[in-house]
This record gives C-alpha cells, sequence and structure tokens, in this order.
C-alpha cells in the first residue's frame, strides 16, 4: 500500500475550528449563566466544522494529486473537446 503524505503548507482546520468554537461557547455560556454546556455545545460545532472542512479540503487534494499522478491535466481535457467540436462542425457544413 502506499503511503500517503500530507502537503505541508496546507493548514489543519479542526484544531482552528475547535479553539473557536471553544471560545464562543463559553462567551455563550457565561452570558446565559452555564458556562459547561456552552463549552460542550461550542467544542462540538467546532469540531464538526473543522473536521467538516478537513475532509473538503482532503477531497480536493485527492483530486488534483491523481490527476496530476496520471499525467492528466483539466486544461488538456478542455481543449481536447473544444477541438472535437470544431471538427464536427467543419464535417457538417
Amino acid at each position: 500500500m502506499k503511503d500517503k503524505k500530507e502537503p505541508e503548507n496546507v493548514p489543519q482546520y479542526l484544531p482552528i475550528y475547535m479553539c473557536i468554537g471553544l471560545s464562543v461557547g463559553m462567551a455563550i455560556g457565561s452570558a446565559t449563566g452555564n458556562i459547561a454546556i456552552g463549552m460542550c455545545i461550542g467544542l462540538s460545532l467546532g469540531v464538526c466544522v473543522g473536521a467538516l472542512l478537513d475532509t473538503k479540503r482532503r477531497k480536493n487534494a485527492d483530486s488534483d494529486g491523481n490527476s496530476e499522478e496520471n499525467g492528466e491535466n483539466s486544461t488538456s481535457d478542455k481543449t481536447d473537446e473544444s477541438k472535437d467540436s470544431d471538427t464536427e462542425n467543419k464535417d457538417g457544413e
């Protein structure tokens, strides 16, 4: 099995949104008088948002990496399609 390496310069969203969610949850919890519940809700929302963004980032990185590994380029696909449509138009005239 091939080991996949994470790109070094790509941000990790999970810890960032955990901290943001915890902070917002503490603020809401202190305003409502129940810091513990606010922390739990804020942390869980932060983890959900961070995990969602990390998953989305990994999908985009995987799809970009696969096309480069296979030697395919999305711009070349578009030009090939336009060339095909041009030849069809010439044949039809």
